[in-house]
């Protein structure tokens, strides 16, 4: 509630160049999925190259809200006075999504008012799915980097694309041309890059890796694919 109450200030105080925020969809408990736009003319469509930044798919990772809150400000609050910033959002249309499973999210609130809930997955019966092991593109490949079981905290659900949230997500990002899509977790210091289902390397790996490298300059993580972490 207190990110939801954030984000309806944030946009409504920095309306010229916030949009915001829009619901894509519902999660399974029926909370509104919000997403809101960094823009020069936030309220326009324009011909420039787009970005989705999304967090808190995996709901006890409770740090990367605050990430995309950070940054949204530090655009506000530094445009027209860092040419840098001032370039991104007047050349781009930056989509932010600060909460992927407010169900997750809210239920740790409730269990833990004062930090520290450990649920990972969404809320659908009997004990949540993995909405990170949910979209359909090979989804159910094998049982290393996903799980059949319920209960495994890599569930990957009954079917591909099975949670109102992923399917909402998907349909999102299949009505943009995202130039670009990062998800933020926060389980370790890892910049991951394409792909994480099998060991061999997309076509633009080098792209992927100039990109990964470029982001990890002062951050000192380790950049890769799935042979760093999966």
């Amino acid at each position: 509630s207190e990110i939801n109450t954030w984000m309806a200030n944030f946009c409504a105080d920095n309306s010229a160049i916030v949009e915001g925020p829009t619901s894509i969809g519902l999660s399974y408990e029926g909370r509104q999925l919000y997403v809101f736009k960094i823009s020069d003319n936030p309220g326009i469509d324009e011909d420039e190259p787009e970005v989705f930044i999304n967090a808190a798919t995996h709901a006890r990772e409770v740090v990367t809200p605050l990430t995309i809150m950070t940054f949204a400000t530090h655009l506000v609050d530094n445009y027209g006075v860092d040419p840098r910033v001032t370039d991104l959002v007047n050349n781009r249309e930056i989509y932010l999504m600060a909460v992927v499973n407010p169900d997750g999210y809210y239920h740790n609130q409730v269990t833990d008012p004062d930090g520290g809930g450990m649920q990972r997955k969404n809320m659908s019966p009997p004990d949540g799915v993995d909405l990170n092991r949910n979209y359909d593109y090979m989804w159910g490949l094998n049982d290393i980097g996903s799980s059949g079981n319920p209960y495994s905290e890599t569930y990957r659900g009954p079917s591909a694309g099975s949670e109102p949230s992923t399917q909402a997500i998907k349909t999102f990002i299949n009505s943009r041309n995202f130039e670009a899509v990062n998800n933020y977790h926060s389980y370790s210091d890892l910049i991951l890059i394409p792909f994480g289902f099998t060991y061999e390397r997309p076509p633009n790996y080098d792209i992927y890796m100039a990109f990964g490298n470029y982001m990890n300059e002062t951050l000192g993580y380790e950049v890769g694919g799935a042979e760093i972490i999966y």
